[in-house]
Order: C-alpha cells, then structure tokens, then sequence
C-alpha cells in the first residue's frame, strides 16, 4: 500500500496523524499500515521527534478574561450581556492553553494544525537534520497496542511514548538489552511515561548481537538488583 502513496502523501498523513487531525477510518488505516511498513513509521516517528521538540520549546501563555468571555459567548455558555461586552473588547493576538475548552471540537483547531504543518514542512528545508535512525523497535502491550517507539542512533537511543502507556506513582519502566550470546540483561535506563527521553547509547549494540529489547516494571528509581524485576514487554531490532 505504501507503494501506492507518494513521499508527500504520505508525509501529510503522519503530519496529520501526530497532530491528532485524521479522521477515525484514516488514523485507523494508517495504524495499521505502520504494523508492516517501515517507511510509514520512520515518517510517524520523524514527526513526533520535531514535533515534540517544537511543543517542548514553547512557553505557556496565560489567556486573559477576554478570552475566557469571547468563547463563552461562541459556545452559547454566557449571556448576553457577556457576548456583547465580549464583542466590544479588542481582539487579542495570542491564545494560549484554555481551561475546559477542547479545541480539536472546534473549527479553530484544523486552521491551526494546517497552518503548523505547513512551517514544520517549510522548517524541514533548513534545520540542522537528526540523526537518522539505523535500527528501530515498537513495543507492543499483549493486545497489540504500540507503548513505545525506540530508534537507535549512531549517538543515542531515543524512546516515544504514546498515549497508550499508563503513568504510575510508584513504579518506573526500565528497558534492557538483552544480548543472544546469554550474558545478564543490560539496563538501558528508565522509559518514559509521556514524552520522549534520550538514553545513551551503549556500546553493546557495536559489540554484541542483540536479541531483544526487553520492558521490566520496577520500583521507583529502577531496578534494586541490577536486573529485571519483572518482565512485561520485548521486541526485536529493526534494521533500517
């Protein structure tokens, strides 16, 4: 199938898909496409690495009353006295995070999406490129469902949660790598729970062959021990 969408194509749909902008039928093809095709991954997972880096980058900013008033009145929660002083007030040049207002219900939503898109794009033609992924995993929860992505770089080895990870208070998720010569598992460091985090990159993946990578749920902080608790999740290296 991915034969059958151009680089452009397909690059709009992960865009779309990361941004939460798909339609229910399209996000659900593209899920599956990523199951067999390596192409749509590495296009998902370049969006959420620039993606993720580009939210992180930003700073909160606060909406003032106005705001809160000009939504009311569009949604049909104010009276009209507040629509109409709402109207009268200027019209402020930023929004920031709203509280109790889902955008994505909204029409605002897909402007903006479209718009970031487009500077994402156009910011690809000139940024200092990542480093591109030799070898990639997705580890996957018994009903198939993709917990995290892991892409394995000539510098680092970086982890993507998804929405699908439950957070916990007490406990932490630890990865490892586990070598097919049958030496103990190697801790690669602690998973994130949202987000994505960047683990050094051990040397063991130039000096040994490694079978799987391997997910254990430990106390807070890690592993007491040096080796996995309990085992939850593995998956196998991808070559790219």
């Amino acid at each position: 199938m991915t034969q059958q969408l151009s680089d452009r194509r397909l690059d709009t749909l992960a865009a779309e898909y990361v941004l939460g902008t798909l339609d229910a039928e399209t996000r659900v093809k593209l899920q599956r496409l990523m199951m067999t095709s390596d192409r749509a991954r590495q296009a998902v997972w370049r969006w959420e690495r620039e993606l993720n880096a580009l939210g992180a980058s930003l700073n909160d900013v606060q909406p003032g009353p106005v705001v809160w008033q000009r939504i009311e009145a569009r949604l049909g929660l104010a009276g009209q006295a507040t629509a109409n002083s709402a109207r009268a007030e200027p019209r402020p040049s930023r929004v920031g995070s709203s509280r109790g207002w889902n955008p994505f219900q909204h029409w605002v939503w897909p402007a903006i999406a479209a718009a970031l898109v487009l500077v994402m794009v156009s910011w690809n033609t000139w940024q200092v490129p990542q480093p591109a992924p030799t070898q990639v995993a997705v580890i996957q929860d018994a009903s198939a469902r993709a917990l995290w992505s892991v892409s394995l770089t000539e510098q680092d080895l970086v982890v993507t949660s998804t929405r699908e990870v439950t957070p916990s208070t007490d406990r932490d998720y630890q990865l490892w790598l586990v070598a097919a010569d049958g030496r103990a598992p190697v801790s690669l460091g602690l998973m994130p729970e949202t987000g994505q985090r960047q683990l050094a990159r051990s040397a063991l993946f130039d000096t040994a062959t490694v079978d799987v990578l391997a997910v254990s749920r430990e106390p807070e902080g890690g592993s007491p021990t040096g080796q996995p608790t309990e085992v939850l999740y593995s998956a196998q290296l991808v070559r790219q």
